[in-house]
């Protein structure tokens, strides 16, 4: 607490920008791949929602496809060592660095491409 107080400005700085990025990156990949999906999110926080009708508020969530997210997240964990708590949203720290976000984004593009997980929505 006595590093971020410190260093407010360039901790938030440094994780807003990786969230964008992230965010930014995910929604390119899947709009690029014809999945339904929208990246929320804000500052460092991002969460897939995959359905065709745009998220507003809790209800556009809760009846999006959680099924497809929780198994989005499975497979990032066991196939690329990415760790979310399934369905949950995604968090960067200060200790991530960008070489994260592209691994994330790398690893979504092989799950698009070589698995099976999205092969009946695009």
């Amino acid at each position: 607490l006595n590093f971020l107080k410190k260093n407010k400005q360039q901790v938030y700085s440094k994780i807003d920008r990786l969230g964008g990025m992230a965010r930014k990156g995910l929604a390119k990949l899947f709009a690029e791949s014809g999945i339904p999906c929208q990246v929320t999110g804000v500052g460092s926080l991002f969460l897939m929602h995959f359905s065709t009708t745009n998220v507003h508020d809790a209800t556009d969530v809760a009846t999006s496809d959680r099924d497809l997210l929780r198994n989005y997240h499975l497979a990032l964990i066991a196939n690329y060592g990415i760790f979310f708590l399934p369905t949950k949203m995604g968090a960067l720290s200060y200790v991530h660095e960008e070489g994260d976000v592209k691994k994330l984004l790398e690893a979504t593009e092989k799950i698009i491409t070589e698995s099976e997980l999205f092969k009946h929505n695009s």
